[in-house]
């Protein structure tokens, strides 16, 4: 007759229940992970701003309303001398149009000085008449303003139009799409793509 052992079942006392403690370097990874990870994840987004990621963040934080028919895809094919007709033809029409100056002249008559000012940086990029006052081209127009007051005339001609396709309905952070375009000639001068934090 052949002989086994025989198996004895653990007792309580036997059995090692306790919780295993882990160890400082992994508890730090477990930590630092989740906000690396969401730092890579909004760097690789603000830098290649896909239209994934743009969605992405209108779910969470930004407050971006679209142009019905505005493609991504289609703003960045957009180029300067592109024709308004083309423009609308692959976007749509914008939510809202806008028709400014990009310069104006501006006059100081005691000081026979007349000098045209850019609506980009409001600098001064010409100047006419004698020029008594000594403006230089590059002066800031808020410096003109400071040292000789009041201007006694502004001559502005309304020569470009800006159609915006995206806002903010909430006036909150949003991704900003816009193009620029020359009145006389109806032809793309400039896109611009930004996100806007209010």
């Amino acid at each position: 007759m052949a002989h086994g052992t025989r198996s004895h079942p653990m007792s309580d006392k036997d059995r090692d229940d306790s919780p295993k403690m882990r160890s400082p370097a992994t508890i730090a990874i477990g930590l630092m992970t989740p906000p690396i990870l969401l730092i890579v994840f909004l760097v690789w987004g603000f830098t290649t701003e896909t239209w994934f990621f743009m969605q992405a963040t209108n779910l969470l934080w930004m407050d971006t309303e679209w142009a019905p028919n505005y493609s991504e895809e289609a703003f960045h094919e957009i180029r300067e001398g592109d024709s308004a007709a083309s423009v609308r033809d692959r976007l749509g029409a914008p939510l809202y149009r806008r028709i400014f100056s990009s310069t104006s002249w501006r006059t100081y008559e005691s000081e026979g000085t007349a000098y045209q000012v850019s609506h980009s940086d409001w600098t001064v990029i010409q100047i006419k008449g004698p020029n008594k006052a000594g403006v230089k081209i590059g002066d800031k127009s808020s410096e003109l303003f400071d040292r000789f007051g009041p201007l006694d005339a502004i001559d502005e001609k309304h020569d470009h139009e800006a159609w915006y396709y995206s806002r903010s309905p909430t006036s909150t952070d949003y991704w900003f799409r816009a193009i620029g375009f020359d009145v006389a000639t109806k032809t793309v001068t400039e896109t611009t793509a930004e996100y806007w934090w209010d």
